[in-house]
């Protein structure tokens, strides 16, 4: 629309707006009707629009995705919360449980976004590599809107409607996983697809479970079960770790890398093999050896 292709890149208005537009109470009609626009126009028209996108336009578009992200987070957790407490209030009245009346509309409006399209675009502008300027927000809001949609199709019992269009629209996404670029389609695979990464016995599955590894907490389940994975006889022959570290760095954003080189391979590097001229050996039995250097220094 006109309006959005006037609407200046400016983040501390965007704030502004969506800090109004969520504390007009109850629940605002207007903000219903904002909030999928925003996602279509604010942040897929300018990531995935005729045009290229400018840097600015990219830093927009991933704050709009980070600052709407992280709301709906807040308020579906806040939801589950309240659910959780009236099931114990065995369905007695409670005056807090009031307050997540909009949360619970912020989630319905989800209805009418394009969650697929958001998460798509997103994911293609994460992979344009750690140099691109806004990557790492980009990157982040990516995993904020994987989870959300996973969460609301997965536990959402209250949500249903908002439920049943994330489910319809992780179906979207899963359906054309396979055209996104690399890191993109890792990191979908990581965090939506790790029964199939699992099932699978290539070299992209390698790299999607030491993601998916890098995208859980430290100590997690779901780390663990991935690492676990990763160490399986059919993998470790594929685990080349010069690889490895070769498409981090050229592909990753630096955050995910950082975690890969500091949490992740310390924990498997003892127990991986590692090609050598005379074929694979666990590294753990792998001398390092300087001998021609040392030869040379010492003459």
């Amino acid at each position: 629309s006109a309006f959005a292709e006037h609407l200046p890149s400016d983040q501390g208005l965007f704030a502004a707006l969506w800090a109004q537009l969520c504390g007009e109470p109850p629940f605002s009609e207007n903000l219903a009707v904002f909030l999928p626009w925003a996602l279509g126009v604010l942040c897929v028209g300018r990531l995935a629009g005729v045009r290229s996108p400018e840097a600015r336009d990219v830093a927009f578009a991933a704050d709009v995705a980070l600052r709407v992200g992280s709301t709906l987070v807040a308020d579906l957790a806040l939801v589950q919360a309240a659910a959780r407490l009236e099931k114990v209030l065995l369905d007695k009245k409670s005056p807090d449980l009031a307050s997540a009346g909009p949360s619970r509309g912020r989630l319905q409006s989800l209805n009418r976004a394009p969650l697929a399209a958001l998460i798509s675009s997103l994911a293609e502008t994460a992979s344009a590599g750690p140099s691109a300027i806004g990557c790492e927000a980009v990157d982040a809001a990516l995993e904020i809107w994987l989870r959300l949609a996973s969460d609301l199709a997965r536990d959402a019992q209250d949500l249903s409607g908002a439920a049943a269009s994330a489910v319809f629209q992780l179906a979207r996404l899963w359906s054309g996983a396979a055209t996104l670029r690399s890191y993109g389609r890792l990191h979908v695979g990581a965090l939506l697809g790790q029964a199939r990464l699992i099932r699978d016995a290539s070299v992209g599955s390698v790299d999607g479970l030491l993601l998916s590894a890098c995208l859980a907490d430290r100590g997690s389940r779901e780390r663990s079960a991935a690492l676990a994975e990763l160490l399986q006889p059919i993998r470790q022959q594929q685990v080349d770790v010069l690889r490895v570290l070769a498409t981090a760095l050229r592909e990753w954003p630096v955050k995910r890398t950082t975690v890969l080189v500091l949490e992740v391979l310390p924990e498997v590097l003892d127990k991986l093999c590692i090609r050598t001229p005379g074929g694979p050996a666990l590294s753990r039995l792998l001398e390092c050896s300087a001998e021609p250097l040392v030869s040379s220094t010492a003459d």
